[in-house]
């Protein structure tokens, strides 16, 4: 669980046009990967295989696999990347990762696999494959179906950080990768890259089948987040923003905004009156609420040109904190939801 300080570094640099994005919705798997494997959707720790350790991310702490065994498994989803007459579901991938030079393009680096088991096959979403390759070499690849899909995105820089994502639309058969936010390619699955059905469980940083040792990531990874949605090529770049997150902690400030009604109702919207003379009109802000033990369970940006923020809530009853922020300066209050 983040601390105080941690959470509020989660301010992002919105566009100034950009208002209310909940890049939380459809969330069913997130990994902030502080010094921890617990998933924040569904409040389950992952068990660490190999030598799994922490370090720096990019936005707090991160993940670090140090040898050609690590690995962790995500909890069981219904998430099967394909077309809807082999059951294929909605889905969007998207995480940070940091090569290490020494192993950069040494070999073929898994990122994110369906497992193996259930008496079917498992399919590679997102890996890097080495210079050595005969085909697609030096490139992101999926691999989810019976056929490979370049991505467009080239070997990435050692030690610096990348925003992989992937979304997959079985309605239209169209997957799209992106990096840094930004849209790369585009493939269609049709014919002979149908998908087949896999455990539900994803394996982070190993080969599906669980062997195949030296396939495994080498690098740090941050920020992990699986959907069962198709996120927006908006909402992606959100994402990816959070890599411009201030190095420093943003000054908390006293006032700044107010709020009301306060308890508020169960689905009851929060109205936030936002002190012009703290956040400057016009300039863009985030909103992020976190629940009692620290989890960001909603999360939207505005901009300040109104002085009043609406905040629509699917909020449980419970006691919640509401931060505001814009990477410089931040607030806090309190909200009972009941």
């Amino acid at each position: 669980m983040k601390q105080f300080f941690t959470l509020l570094a989660f301010a992002v640099t919105c566009s100034a046009g950009l208002t209310a994005q909940v890049i939380d919705s459809g969330l069913v798997v997130h990994y902030q990967f502080e010094d921890n494997l617990t998933d924040e959707v569904s409040d389950a720790t992952a068990e660490a295989v190999g030598n799994l350790s922490y370090d720096e991310g990019i936005i707090g702490r991160g993940v670090r696999y140090s040898d050609d065994d690590s690995y962790f498994l995500t909890p069981d989803t219904t998430l099967t990347p394909g077309t809807p007459d082999v059951g294929g579901t909605p889905v969007s991938f998207a995480l940070f990762v940091k090569h290490d030079a020494a192993e950069l393009g040494a070999q073929r680096q898994n990122y994110l696999q369906q497992l193996n088991g259930c008496d079917a096959t498992g399919r590679t979403t997102l890996y890097l494959q080495g210079p050595d390759s005969p085909t697609n070499a030096d490139s992101i690849i999926s691999f989810v179906g019976n056929a490979t899909s370049k991505s467009g995105i080239g070997l990435p820089t050692a030690d610096e950080w990348t925003h992989l994502a992937l979304t997959i639309d079985p309605a239209t058969g169209i997957f799209t990768f992106y990096r840094d936010g930004v849209e790369t390619s585009q493939d269609t699955l049709t014919g002979n890259k149908a998908v087949e059905a896999a455990c539900g469980s994803y394996i982070v940083g190993h080969h599906k089948s669980l062997t195949n040792d030296e396939l495994t990531f080498d690098g740090v990874m941050d920020d992990l987040r699986l959907y069962n949605r198709v996120i927006t090529a908006e909402e992606v770049a959100e994402i990816a923003a959070l890599s411009n997150i201030v190095s420093t902690r943003p000054a908390l400030v006293r006032g700044g905004m107010k709020l009301f009604p306060n308890p508020v109702g169960i689905g009851e919207a929060i109205n936030l009156n936002v002190d012009h003379t703290v956040f400057t009109p016009g300039e863009s802000v985030q909103v992020r609420v976190f629940d009692a033990v620290g989890r960001a369970v909603l999360t939207q940006a505005f901009n300040t040109t109104p002085a009043r923020i609406t905040l629509n809530q699917p909020l449980k009853a419970g006691v919640y904190t509401v931060f505001l922020s814009n990477g410089a300066r931040s607030t806090s209050l309190p909200v009972l939801v009941k």
